[in-house]
């Protein structure tokens, strides 16, 4: 291919820290169980996740692909993020970092619990004029959204990347659509994020609530936006006027299920990589849904890889 295609990712990149660790016994002061904290392993997560998927992919397939990510960082996100990460648009600040950490158990492999640190919000208000400007001194394919609800995104900056995207996906968060109205052409909703997104819906089918959100983020628009809900277990359905709804089910393989940690990453990495490469949505889905499913195969946050990879259409 002799044209090169361009991804931006702009989101909330995340530090996922995990604690892989073995039981140690009952504690004498309570009736609880201890643990021995074998060892720590921190890796990108959120957005910086979509950036690492879309990384992973770029190494599959023979494809000029250049990925841009544009948001706040911090030292110890550029301390777990591999060499091949594109940090030239990374704005990197010493307020603490959004880390989710994972407390594992880890043969056979179970997450015990999760407890969150968050950042102060007000780093954001500081950094957002850069991070626009930023964004609108390039043009690119396709521009992926990941709002992670950490602060990292503002309607403005959404209709920065519409500006300089030809076609914007969004990962949504939070129960205020009009936050994408009028400006997403493709938005990612799973059940839970319907749900918070279409409050007053008469819950009588998710598919009428899909039809209700489309028109809520449609806006506007003359062009048709389209609605993918990811179902889990049950695989995904994408719906657009001019194609109607389009189901597709759960892709699996022989292996066990082992953790659905970072599926939805995965879900719009691949389909954004797809639609860069070509506008056909169905094969898009297709190929976004199976990466997904290959995904909840692995422990922690899968990155595609050659060997499980090789089946873009």
């Amino acid at each position: 291919m002799s044209k090169e295609l361009k991804i931006l990712v702009v989101g909330d990149p995340i530090i996922d820290r995990y604690w892989y660790c073995t039981p140690k016994g009952t504690s004498p002061e309570a009736p609880i169980l201890t643990w021995n904290v074998d060892r720590i392993v921190d890796k990108p997560g959120g957005a910086a996740n979509v950036v690492n998927n879309l990384c992973g992919l770029t190494n599959i397939y023979d494809y000029q692909v250049d990925i841009s990510f544009i948001g706040l960082g911090s030292p110890e996100l550029e301390a777990c993020i591999p060499k091949n990460f594109p940090t030239k648009g990374l704005f990197v600040t010493h307020a603490d970092p959004v880390i989710k950490n994972r407390i594992i158990f880890e043969n056979p492999h179970q997450q015990i619990t999760r407890f969150d640190q968050d950042r102060d919000l007000c780093w954001l208000h500081y950094f957002e004029t850069k991070i626009i400007n930023r964004i609108r001194s390039e043009t690119f394919d396709v521009g992926v959204v990941s709002d992670y609800l950490h602060g990292n995104v503002t309607r403005d900056i959404i209709e920065a990347v519409k500006q300089s995207c030809d076609l914007v996906i969004c990962d949504p968060k939070g129960n205020d659509p009009s936050k994408y109205s009028g400006i997403v052409d493709i938005l990612t909703p799973n059940l839970v994020e319907l749900n918070d997104l279409t409050p007053a819906a008469k819950r009588e089918s998710v598919l009428d609530d899909v039809i209700n959100l489309k028109t809520t983020i449609q806006g506007s628009r003359k062009d048709p936006t389209a609605i993918i809900l990811k179902r889990g277990e049950d695989g995904c359905s994408l719906f657009r006027e001019d194609i109607g709804f389009y189901h597709c089910a759960p892709y699996r393989t022989e292996r066990e299920v082992i953790d659905p940690t970072g599926a939805g990453d995965t879900f719009i990495a691949a389909l954004a990589y797809r639609l860069a490469i070509s506008k056909e949505l169905k094969k898009a889905v297709d190929y976004s849904n199976r990466l997904a499913g290959l995904s909840v195969t692995y422990p922690n946050c899968w990155v595609p890889t050659v060997e499980e990879s090789m089946i873009l259409p």
